[in-house]
């Protein structure tokens, strides 16, 4: 009697199932550099609404000083085009989407820009200047990734002592 085979081996099963586990994301346990947002995953809600102060512990900066005040992040830059960032870590040839809120609380004195690059402080998939003004605007933009693991998510404040404010930060695939 015939029996009906498996279409894969057990160790090609396996792997796969391990792909699709990392880039399957329910929230609260994502790390920002190992696991990626890819195929098929959920929104990732590690950068969320900035509800305590550690919220924004995965994020970097550069001539400028980031807090949180009310659930809304300020970034304060001491130079002019300070910035803040994080990496973020995705499948390659993937479209992705990031949606925030930009200057919820209206208290933006800066202008300042968004970018996506493979690169620190890059702008290859993304560069989007916003005005003093764009106040409580939902910001959208969706771009695919290249041959890369790595993205650099970017916010930037134009001259010395200006801020900007951002919010609800939403990054998954497109």
């Amino acid at each position: 009697m015939l029996g009906l085979g498996s279409s894969c081996n057990s160790e090609e099963g396996y792997a796969k199932g391990e792909r699709y586990r990392e880039r399957f994301h329910e929230g609260g346990t994502y790390h920002v550099t190992t696991n990626p947002i890819g195929r098929e995953g959920k929104e990732s809600d590690y950068l969320g609404s900035f509800a305590s102060a550690g919220d924004i512990d995965s994020f970097t900066k550069t001539n400028g000083i980031l807090a949180i005040f009310s659930g809304v992040v300020r970034l304060r830059v001491t130079a002019a085009n300070g910035f803040a960032w994080i990496t973020v870590s995705v499948v390659p040839f993937t479209s992705y989407r990031i949606r925030y809120l930009n200057d919820p609380n209206g208290a933006a004195n800066g202008s300042s820009k968004f970018k996506v690059g493979t690169t620190l402080g890059g702008n290859d998939m993304v560069n989007d200047a916003i005005t003093v003004g764009e106040q409580d605007t939902t910001m959208s933009h969706t771009f695919t990734t290249t041959d890369v693991s790595l993205v650099y998510l970017t916010w930037s404040v134009d001259a010395s002592g200006r801020s900007m404010f951002f919010d609800n930060i939403s990054f998954k695939e497109a």
